[in-house]
């Protein structure tokens, strides 16, 4: 499993953040990952895959598509302070 490329876990009702995040420790080169209605995956499942898996490519879920995940979670942060 570690070097598992695709993964499809696709409706799969009992994947939460803690798993999503070990899937995305085991397997380091995952480049693309279906998690379509896994309704349990939050934000925190989302952050650890970014995280953990520095190959991934196309994450596709039950709301969003996403194409290279680096750049949707590596983009800067810029807080407006108003006076």
């Amino acid at each position: 499993m570690p070097e598992t490329r695709t993964l499809e876990i696709r409706g799969c009702p009992r994947i939460s953040p803690k798993g999503l995040s070990n899937i995305a420790s085991k397997c380091k080169y995952l480049e693309m990952l279906d998690i379509k209605k896994c309704h349990k995956i939050n934000d925190t499942g989302m952050i650890q895959l970014a995280q953990h898996s520095q190959n991934l490519k196309h994450v596709g879920s039950y709301s969003l598509v996403v194409q290279n995940i680096w750049r949707f979670f590596c983009m800067p942060v810029f807080i407006i302070i108003s006076a």
